[in-house]
């Protein structure tokens, strides 16, 4: 019955306070492996609304020079269709309340720039707070996520994440159904990797020519 994103995760964010372990330069970046998950409790306490998608996608645009790193473009996406609840009723309902508009189902969209955090420690996780955009149903409204960032390879960083996000301001009345109400805030949770195009591209390229 309601709403993820991602943002956004999309909220595919910060998926470069990766780049001060190479050189100076700017530097592109992509979500992997990414799942969102919402928590949606309701009026009743002992009852909760759980969903998730593991179509979450990313790209990141990110400048290093010397100790400083800025993000200048930030974006992830997720197609609402893609989020589950384990129940098709309720998924269907969920579309119709929460992201239809008219006939249509908007994507959920995370967009962040200019952003600075700091660089991860290679044995321990670094922490970042993320203020950006993000689209519900077309709308977009300030959204804010703290991020944590470890490194899980050459080139390849595990993220995760989480924030809230309130229907209301999307004008999206909660919905009810047989007396249970979802409350206005809704818990998002995303994870991912975040890996570098270029180690990608190679990735791929010795797929191939291992043939």
């Amino acid at each position: 019955m309601f709403n993820i994103g991602a943002t956004r995760q999309s909220l595919g964010v910060l998926l470069a306070t990766f780049a001060l372990h190479a050189a100076d330069g700017p530097r592109s970046f992509e979500a992997a492996n990414g799942t969102v998950k919402f928590i949606a409790s309701t009026n009743l306490g002992a009852i909760s609304i759980h969903g998730e998608s593991k179509a979450l996608s990313g790209q990141v645009q990110a400048t290093s020079s010397g100790t400083q790193l800025t993000v200048e473009e930030l974006e992830a996406r997720l197609d609402p269709k893609s989020l589950s609840t384990g129940m098709s009723l309720r998924d269907q309902h969920m579309r119709d309340k929460i992201f239809a508009v008219g006939q249509s189902l908007p994507e959920l969209k995370f967009t962040a720039a200019k952003l600075q955090c700091p660089p991860p420690d290679a044995a321990k996780e670094s922490t970042c707070q993320v203020q950006g955009s993000f689209s519900l149903r077309g709308i977009a409204k300030p959204f804010a996520m703290a991020l944590k960032v470890k490194q899980a390879g050459q080139g390849t960083y595990k993220v995760s994440g989480e924030g809230k996000l309130k229907l209301t301001s999307f004008g999206i009345e909660p919905p009810c159904q047989l007396g249970v109400c979802v409350v206005d805030d809704v818990q998002l949770k995303l994870e991912f990797l975040a890996r570098e195009l270029q180690q990608v591209s190679q990735s791929n390229h010795g797929k191939g020519g291992a043939r």
